[in-house]
């Protein structure tokens, strides 16, 4: 494992890396489970949006892999209780509600946001950690993912808005 880093120490670097493959495992896992998210979904803008996701997070598994060459370390996944059961959650709302109905896809893009909110919390604390590790290459590929989960997060809270009022005028 190559990490030139001025601040870090042997457990610092390991933090980073049991971080790294934890996001590493719940980027692969949503990639398997975010098919399953789509096919839930009844309004074509929201499908759109999931389904432009599913090819970033397709990018974020390479990203990471690229990450780990970089740090010399094999790229084992290491399970993520958090976005297991937050993928759970989302599986359970398309069995749970009715199908092609303006609740179900509001409930959806809730769901995948709190999945966002985790990745983007994630990354966050990888690019500092990279940061003060002083390996800039990484911080730079984490940064890339990051600002692309912030823009995904953007976009679904705009079609949530609309989606939710839809459901209240209905109501």
């Amino acid at each position: 494992m190559i990490i030139q880093a001025k601040y870090s120490t042997q457990e610092f670097e390991q933090l980073f890396i049991d971080l790294i493959k934890k996001i590493y495992w719940a980027e692969r896992h949503l990639a398997r489970v975010l098919p399953k998210i789509i096919s839930g979904v009844s309004c074509h803008k929201i499908s759109h949006a999931i389904y432009k996701h599913l090819e970033d997070t397709q990018e974020h598994v390479n990203r990471l892999e690229e990450v780990f060459k970089n740090l010399q370390v094999k790229s084992h996944p290491k399970k993520c209780h958090k976005i297991e059961g937050l993928l759970k959650e989302a599986r359970t709302i398309i069995d749970d509600t009715a199908a092609d109905s303006m609740l179900r896809d509001a409930d959806i893009i809730i769901a995948s946001q709190r999945v966002l909110h985790y990745k983007i919390s994630s990354y966050g604390s990888l690019v500092k950690i990279a940061v003060k590790m002083e390996i800039k290459d990484i911080a730079e590929i984490l940064i890339k993912t990051l600002d692309e989960e912030r823009e995904t997060d953007s976009i679904l809270t705009r079609l949530a808005i609309s989606r939710i009022q839809k459901v209240s005028i209905r109501a």
